[in-house]
């Protein structure tokens, strides 16, 4: 009967540990925003553009446009030979969520940098139509 108590105690104290270690957070987890329907599609960027980075941004509707965002640190899309960039979109609340609603913005601005030239420049867009998530700009007047 000793023997068969030690045996339980010792597979208890095994599966205590089994837990304690599958509930740790050994890094492989991340903060990247779920994918997310929302695209932003910018075509007709000049050529002097090529190889800028490019973000989205309405403060107003709460969209937010990058190729990627792992927890709060947002990547810029990079601008390439076509002059074209698409990028990602996501609504905000308090975290980053899917988007993939219809909404007409009449505050976005467009961020955009090379390496460079560090300082992040902005174009106003005054409306864009986003129709189930997706959009496009064309970017020729770009100053």
């Amino acid at each position: 009967m000793k023997n068969l108590c030690k045996l339980a105690g010792i597979a208890v104290l095994v599966a205590v540990i089994g837990f304690a270690v599958t509930a740790c957070d050994n890094g492989t987890t991340s903060d990247v925003a779920p994918n997310t329907a929302g695209r932003l599609k910018i075509l007709g960027i000049p050529e002097k553009y090529e190889g800028y980075y490019v973000g989205f941004l309405s403060d107003d509707e709460k969209l937010y446009g990058f190729a990627s965002i792992n927890g709060d640190q947002p990547a810029y899309g990079r601008i390439n030979k076509n002059g074209e960039v698409t990028l990602k979109v996501w609504k905000k609340d308090s975290d980053y969520v899917d988007f993939s609603g219809d909404v007409i913005v009449t505050d976005g601005k467009i961020q955009y940098y090379s390496n460079n030239k560090p300082n992040i420049a902005e174009k106003a867009i005054t409306s864009i139509k986003f129709t189930a998530g997706k959009a496009f700009l064309v970017g020729s007047d770009w100053p």
